[in-house]
């Protein structure tokens, strides 16, 4: 039985982009006065929308799940400054060579099922020894309303349409798409 989708999205920084995204996240998540000045920097699939002209605008879906948390723009932009900086030290420091990778996780539920009854998206920054750091929610799920779920699928129907699953582009930016079955989850 088909349960839902599993979609996972990054874009990936080289080193001599990084600074350039550095030094634009920090001058506007320093002045952020909405959640659309946030969306760029925390949405792997904004930052790859960014990249084409006629897109669907995902953007303005991110910035209604950051609405939801029920935390004021001030904060999610200074914990999103501090999650971006802290992952960014970590990295110089491990690997030079790593840059700077964004990760957005969308699981889009097709078929409720108690254990995970509604469609969420995970905000995360990869470090470069592997480890998912979510950016500032303890679990890192936000759950989506219908809206936001259509909006990313057409995003995301759109960018394979046009671009093939897995095509990079610039700074390396990919969207992948995984089945989830109730056979694909129970491995024995």
């Amino acid at each position: 039985m088909l349960y839902g989708w599993e979609y996972g999205a990054y874009t990936h920084y080289t080193p001599t982009e990084t600074s350039s995204f550095l030094a634009a996240a920090h001058a506007r998540l320093e002045g952020a006065d909405d959640f659309m000045a946030i969306a760029p920097y925390i949405s792997a699939l904004v930052s790859i929308a960014g990249y084409f002209a006629g897109c669907p605008a995902v953007g303005p879906i991110t910035a209604l799940i950051l609405a939801r948390i029920g935390l004021g723009v001030k904060q999610i932009a200074q914990k999103t400054w501090e999650a971006i900086n802290y992952v960014n030290m970590f990295n110089a420091k491990d690997d030079p060579s790593f840059g700077f990778m964004l990760y957005q996780n969308f699981h889009w539920v097709v078929n409720p099922q108690w254990w995970v009854p509604q469609s969420y998206t995970q905000f995360c920054l990869i470090q470069s020894n592997g480890v998912v750091y979510h950016v500032w929610t303890t679990t890192g799920v936000c759950y989506m309303t219908a809206n936001a779920v259509n909006s990313y699928v057409a995003f995301i129907t759109w960018y394979n349409n046009h671009m093939g699953l897995g095509v990079g582009i610039s700074s390396l930016a990919k969207a992948i798409r995984r089945k989830f079955t109730l056979s694909s989850m129970i491995k024995f």
